[in-house]
């Protein structure tokens, strides 16, 4: 029996934003795992700490 292997998928990433006011997200902030290949698990998905004052925007924040 012959078993195939393939790599499981990166862990996402860090993000740290440190604003003095205002973040305003209208597109997309990720830090997402990726997917596995063939009989392999996905990387766990990362972090995205953010300080500031207010947040605002119509966008999407993901991990």
């Amino acid at each position: 029996m012959q078993l195939l292997h393939s790599a499981g998928g990166c862990g996402g990433g860090i993000l740290i934003l440190n604003a003095s006011s205002i973040v305003k997200v209208d597109g997309t902030l990720s830090a997402n795992g990726q997917n596995g290949g063939a009989n392999s698990g996905g990387g766990a998905g990362g972090s995205i700490y953010i300080v500031s004052d207010e947040l605002d925007g119509s966008g999407t924040i993901e991990v």
